[in-house]
């Protein structure tokens, strides 16, 4: 279970970090 939670959160900051770099 707690693994699949890190991969959760990296999962999210992925997506937050590319949201960031297409927003400029």
């Amino acid at each position: 279970a707690q693994l699949y939670t890190i991969l959760e959160l990296c999962r999210a900051f992925d997506r937050v970090f590319k949201e960031h770099l297409d927003g400029g």
